[in-house]
């Protein structure tokens, strides 16, 4: 399921080292997303997205439009340019016409070079690569349009950064020839001078995840006849940050085709770690050395790491100094200290992680740190598996003070989480905070005696909750519904107008 022949109009935005904005794409794109309309006026550009973005398809899709157009266009991939060449990455018929192409004075090209990481994976260095490029293109430098796609976790921002101004960035300019009567009235004029031989820049940019209205286009385009079910059960659940990739809405629509319904927000997880475990390229999924259950696990630490530490994203290994700040990030290896650097490299390939700043990743469907806080869940619940003492995981998630018995703020929706496993959690969570039972976690998976139970103790303490708090939990209210709740609702009628009337 990868939507090949639909073209979702993607968009793209610069990858700024300081931009760490999460939310870009989901409900739409601002004034600095830019189109294939765009870039395809641009001469160097490297688009970066991690697996199951679309890269490829994408590279596919604008390569053969632009042939459509009756001009030359062309695509390799990074592995068969280092290892042959240019021309020698090409199929026949496309080396006489990229041989007919540099014999045609002034012709412009537009060469797609794919998948920067899949040569990283074969032992190929991204400097090779661009040097036999440039190579290929020397003294045509002008003529040619090229657009290099990776992993942005295989980007190394020094070093294939540093490869792009060596070898193919456009060469400057020649200053025109001074007119010496033009540089007189201009100065007499107080015009400001012009620089010359300025260059167009190497941009490096990131491509947005889908938007609502192109994850419809992708509904419709796959054969999905009741798109607007799909879509209202997104919806209802709150389940847009699982339809950001192609891959992404792959398996969701999988899972609705085969179920005529979308899971619990603990089953859409489960299914959506499931599924970007596995490298979307079949190939590198027969090499790949991290068996799933083997990578899932390494992920709970990874999140638990994130929540006990206080961080937000993984620093990726890099080539030279990192000048980028580490209060929010922390190194893999810190967190996976027994694994080699291969296998957290091979990691951190896997469409489980986003990109961040540049030289830094985060965790996928962790924009409000839900997945952080389930993973952290889910290491607790092995280490109680384990033979770890419940009173200890106790101590970890609430505290006794002064008579209060409260949960560590920290430690809130995690123990929300850990209630749908957990019934001693669940009593301990609604002892002391109720309401975060209907507020955080996956209320929907919640069994229905613990439902009731956290209900009814909301109820009792609804004069002492914050009113303001209950405009912001429509979503985690629409999990809590049940039908099975509904002979209750006389009791809590009831026992609201006592409270009212008390208060």
């Amino acid at each position: 399921m990868t939507g090949k022949l639909i073209d979702l109009n993607r968009r793209f935005r610069p990858a700024a080292g300081n931009d760490d904005r999460r939310f870009h794409g989901l409900f739409g794109h601002d004034k600095l997303s830019s189109t294939w309309s765009d870039l395809l006026a641009k001469r160097r550009v490297v688009i970066l997205a991690e697996a199951g973005s679309g890269k490829s398809t994408e590279f596919e899709r604008q390569q053969a439009a632009v042939a459509s157009e009756g001009r030359f266009s062309f695509i390799v991939t990074v592995r068969d340019v280092a290892d042959a060449g240019l021309e020698g990455a090409m199929p026949p018929e496309k080396r006489l016409a990229f041989g007919e192409w540099r014999a045609s004075p002034d012709t412009e090209c537009w060469l797609f070079v794919d998948s920067v990481d899949e040569a990283k994976d074969q032992g190929h260095h991204f400097d090779g690569a661009a040097r036999r490029l440039a190579d290929a293109i020397a003294g045509l430098e002008e003529r040619v349009h090229l657009y290099i796609s990776g992993r942005f976790t295989d980007w190394d921002k020094t070093a294939d950064q540093r490869s792009m101004e060596k070898w193919l960035r456009l060469p400057k300019l020649p200053p025109p020839p001074t007119n010496l009567g033009e540089e007189v009235r201009a100065t007499l004029d107080r015009k400001e001078r012009k620089p010359q031989g300025e260059v167009e820049p190497i941009e490096i940019l990131r491509m947005d995840p889908l938007a609502a209205w192109q994850v419809r286009k992708f509904a419709e385009g796959v054969g999905i006849a009741d798109v607007e079910r799909l879509l209202e059960a997104i919806e209802h659940g709150n389940l847009w940050s699982f339809a950001a990739r192609p891959l992404d809405l792959g398996w969701m629509v999988d899972f609705w085709r085969a179920q005529k319904r979308l899971g619990t927000l603990r089953e859409m997880i489960e299914e959506s770690i499931k599924a970007r475990l596995l490298d979307p390229d079949p190939m590198r999924r027969r090499n790949d050395p991290i068996g799933g259950e083997t990578g899932r696990r390494a992920l709970d630490r990874i999140g638990a790491g994130f929540l006990f530490c206080g961080k937000d994203t993984l620093r990726i290994p890099t080539a030279g100094l990192d000048p980028a700040p580490a209060e929010t990030s922390i190194p893999l290896e810190d967190l996976l200290p027994d694994w080699s650097d291969e296998h957290r490299l091979h990691l951190l390939r896997h469409p489980v992680f986003d990109s961040a700043t540049l030289g830094r990743a985060r965790l996928h469907n962790d924009n409000e740190q839900t997945l952080r806080t389930y993973l952290t869940a889910t290491w607790l619940q092995r280490r109680i598996d384990d033979g770890c003492p419940l009173s200890t995981v106790f101590d970890l998630l609430f505290v006794d003070l002064y008579g209060y018995r409260l949960v560590r703020p920290d430690m809130v929706e995690a123990s929300a989480w850990l209630s749908g496993t957990l019934p001693a959690v669940a009593e301990a969570l609604i002892a002391r905070s109720p309401f975060n039972l209907l507020k955080h976690g996956d209320p929907g998976s919640l069994p229905i005696p613990t439902r009731v139970k956290a209900l009814d103790a909301v109820l009792g303490q609804l004069a002492t909750i914050d009113r303001q708090k209950l405009w912001f939990i429509g979503d985690s209210l629409r999990r809590f519904a049940d039908p099975a709740l509904d002979p209750h609702f006389a009791d809590w009628w009831l026992k609201k107008h006592v409270i009212s009337s008390c208060s």
